[in-house]
């Protein structure tokens, strides 16, 4: 797969030999992992007991824990109070068990999984670290042997990328029915339509709330060394990157004119205009 979508912390320590100089436009420029706590108000009831551990669902989430000592006192926790521990507690209805016997306290898992938890009738607290907001969601990969071969097509691949998430942020609901129209076997069961959709939103805008241009950001697939620069630190932090690691070196915004060469009120009443 010559362009995959990855992680920012993959992208920051992949093997040279697996990933050569490789090139990583911006995806996603919200973290789409999520940290929560059963029920509403649960963080203060957290904070108040002694040794608890904080379940890593590995879904591509950094090896690192997310609710360090800074973190922990910055949430209003004495950081000496918590130790951590990975737990696999999967998905679905098996995560959803161990958080209701109390086997794991804190559930990180990606923001997708989380709004299908809720779904089902779940009540979350969400945690969110003081640099959470500074976190990268996804990098698209790409070797440099592979762009300097098909450039145009990489242009085109972001171009795509920009265009659906355009798309998708100008009418979810038509996102999902052009989605279930293509992909039958993907439409949830049951006959009402409205519940499915709602339950279906929920979903979809927990993804694609992440995708939205920040503040001060105009154009898709832009990097800013900051944030790099801060995923970079926590990875130094926890070993997995030399101190002497330089985050510039990482990325590249070549492609960033590429990947919005296309009228985008034209796609936005394209989406307005759908009506599968």
């Amino acid at each position: 797969m010559p362009i995959p979508r990855s992680a920012p912390w993959m992208a920051l320590t992949t093997p040279g030999p697996l990933l050569p100089a490789a090139t990583r436009p911006l995806h996603t420029p919200a973290a789409w992992v999520s940290v929560v706590l059963v029920g509403s108000g649960a963080l203060a009831a957290f904070c108040v007991n002694a040794a608890q551990h904080l379940a890593k669902l590995w879904a591509g989430a950094p090896p690192v824990g997310f609710l360090t000592e800074a973190e922990a006192d910055a949430a209003g926790c004495s950081s000496g109070w918590i130790s951590s521990a990975a737990v696999g507690v999967g998905t679905g209805a098996q995560a959803a068990l161990a958080l209701q016997r109390g086997d794991v306290q804190v559930w990180v898992g990606w923001d997708t999984v989380v709004a299908s938890a809720e779904n089902r009738g779940m009540e979350f607290s969400l945690l969110r670290p003081a640099y959470f907001d500074k976190m990268l969601g996804n990098a698209i990969l790409c070797r440099e042997d592979f762009i300097k071969q098909y450039p145009e097509a990489v242009g085109k691949v972001l171009r795509g990328i920009s265009k659906a998430t355009v798309f998708g942020l100008a009418n979810p609901e038509a996102v999902i029915r052009n989605h279930w129209k293509m992909y039958p076997g993907t439409k949830p069961q049951g006959t009402d339509e409205s519940k499915m959709m709602a339950e279906s939103l929920r979903i979809f805008n927990s993804r694609f709330d992440g995708l939205k241009l920040r503040p001060g950001q105009a154009r898709w697939g832009e990097n800013v060394l900051g944030e790099w620069a801060g995923i970079a630190t926590i990875a130094k932090q926890s070993g997995q990157l030399p101190d002497s690691f330089d985050p510039g070196t990482v990325y590249t915004n070549d492609f960033v004119d590429a990947a919005n060469s296309f009228d985008r009120a034209a796609v936005v009443r394209q989406a307005k205009d759908s009506k599968w």
